[in-house]
């Protein structure tokens, strides 16, 4: 649906967001379900500094990895997106990790040990755990043993160490191993909303196992369980009994590879809070639909459950869940904002579930949101290019006659790289009246724009590199414009400012081939006459 729905001349690529993302020749990125941790900080970031300085569409789709359940409330995502994950203050947390520390644990998974994931697990936490948060550590084999008891997250040095000299060896009991987490909670007291959650890994392989005693010893505790099961030992013989433990102690039981360890604790961890998707089916509800639409289309598909966010001031809020019983606050569906010179757009529920079948109701849906999110304006009153000085790459850009001195904000150029760390932005100093110039370093293009324009910016491709804009070639004004930008050329909007380039030409040591041309084609119609006199005699 949404390749089919792409402006003109726009192609979709789709990529695990692990593997990271190009963002070469990248109009709008859509970000299907896909968690902070699997994207990576350093990922988050690029991605943010590209929608704000450099005009980048941003498109979030929900679900059980998105959001508050994926860890954006803690990430560079945050800040971007028109919802916040942030929907209150956290209860404390009090949670225990139960690590399979038996023989099986020395096995290892691609090159690494199974242990030695396991423990790069466990400190990947750090960053969604507040210094109020206690952690318990639990290493287990044939008996249980205590690694840590329940700890504040402010001595994480302390647990990180205890962490680092769990070592493998011996059977594996789980009956024990658990009553030994549940031991060390505090007996529950009335009105306290802690929430007290054990985490247990296990590659399933295991001489004592109870479920119904444990769950019972959960249940009085007011303790929830999850479970991470890994290896194809837990899924062929013990995964129902790891899934019954999880489900009836109200926690989650998640089978999966060990290299997304760290991915599956984190969302373990926000499922505890509370913090995963609301599973309700919901109406939707149209709100507002400026500025993407010019009046409320089609009702919305119901959707199956949806990710609890809030508004942020600024943003507007599109669609929302329609009123339910008693219920009187409405979470947003679809919200959108101009970010920086960006647009980004998040719809909190899990949209890739839906079996969508591009009918018109869809059409009228996708395509006006990805058209908006790929449009960037252009500036009206001024034009940028690229000029090679002293082996140096300045950008010079030139005001129109009539715009000169309307405007005293700066013009802004940002170098952008394809991979790594983007070069700081370079303020353009005034060489002359409507003319600015700056040096910028490094990157594979260029934006710049004016504060003050309402968005308005030109992308400049460095050297030696064609335009992005070539690959969505058409034939109305403002793309070709917009080509002749990015390739470092200029419009000419009178005489006048033609002469000054010919001279520029003459003065790097070119000469105007016109005249020549001119009398090679009189020369070749005068040889075409001579030929056919030649041919009648």
């Amino acid at each position: 649906v949404l390749a089919a729905n792409a402006p003109a001349g726009a192609s979709l690529r789709t990529v695990p967001a692990a593997s990271g993302i190009d963002l070469a020749g990248v109009s709008v990125v859509v970000l299907d379900n896909v968690s902070a941790w699997t994207l990576g900080r350093g990922a988050a970031r690029r991605l943010a500094r590209r929608v704000t300085d450099g005009g980048l569409g941003l498109l979030v789709l929900g679900g059980d990895a998105a959001f508050a359940a994926g860890g954006y409330a803690d990430s560079p995502l945050e800040d971007l997106l028109p919802v916040s994950s942030r929907t209150g203050e956290r209860p404390p947390l009090d949670m225990v990790l139960v690590v399979d520390a038996s023989g099986s644990m020395n096995e290892t998974y691609e090159t690494t040990r199974k242990l030695a994931l396991a423990k790069q697990a466990v400190l990947a936490l750090r960053p969604a755990l507040g210094d109020a948060d206690r952690i318990g550590i639990v290493a287990f084999a044939g008996e249980p043993r205590v690694v840590s008891p329940l700890t504040p997250v402010a001595r994480w040095d302390d647990l990180r160490a205890q962490v680092i000299g769990i070592q493998a060896g011996g059977g594996t009991r789980i009956t024990p191993a658990v009553e030994a987490a549940a031991g060390l909670f505090a007996p529950p007291k009335e009105g306290d909303k802690t929430v007290r959650h054990i985490m247990l890994l296990s590659d399933g392989r295991s001489e004592d196992f109870d479920v119904d005693h444990l769950v019972a010893l959960c249940r009085r505790g007011n303790i929830t369980v999850s479970t991470v099961a890994t290896g194809t030992d837990a899924y062929q013989v013990h995964i129902e009994r790891l899934d019954a433990l999880a489900y009836q102690s109200g926690g989650k039981c998640i089978v999966g590879g060990l290299g997304y360890l760290a991915e599956t604790f984190l969302y373990n961890l926000a499922h505890a809070r509370g913090e995963g998707i609301r599973e309700v089916m919901r109406d939707v509800q149209w709100v507002r639909p400026e500025p993407i639409w010019r009046a409320p289309g089609p009702d919305p598909v119901l959707v199956p459950s949806y990710n609890v966010t809030r508004p942020k001031e600024g943003a507007d809020v599109h669609w929302v869940t329609a009123p339910l019983g008693t219920e009187t606050d409405a979470s947003p569906l679809l919200a959108s904002w101009r970010r920086g010179l960006g647009k980004v757009a998040a719809m909190p529920w899990p949209v890739g579930r839906i079996q969508w079948s591009n009918s018109p109701r869809d059409q009228a849906q996708f395509a006006p949101l990805l058209a908006w999110l790929s449009a960037q304006p252009l500036p009206t009153d001024w034009s940028a290019r690229l000029v090679r000085r002293g082996g140096a790459c300045r950008v010079r850009v030139e005001e129109r006659s009539e715009a000169v001195g309307k405007s005293s904000a700066p013009f802004v150029a940002t170098p952008l790289a394809d991979s790594g760390e983007d070069a700081p932005p370079v303020v353009l100093e005034q060489t002359a009246p409507g003319i600015h110039e700056g040096e910028v370093a490094g990157g594979t293009a260029v934006v710049v724009h004016r504060p003050d324009d309402s968005g308005a910016a030109v992308t400049l491709s460095a050297p030696g590199r064609p335009p992005p804009e070539f690959e969505r070639l058409g034939v109305d004004g403002a793309k070709l414009e917009a080509i002749v930008n990015a390739g470092g050329g200029r419009i000419h909007a009178s005489p006048a400012s033609l002469v000054e380039a010919v001279e520029h030409i003459r003065a790097r040591g070119y000469k105007p081939v016109g005249i020549h041309l001119l009398w090679a084609a009189a020369a070749m119609v005068v040889l075409q006459v001579i030929l056919r006199l030649l041919g009648r005699l």
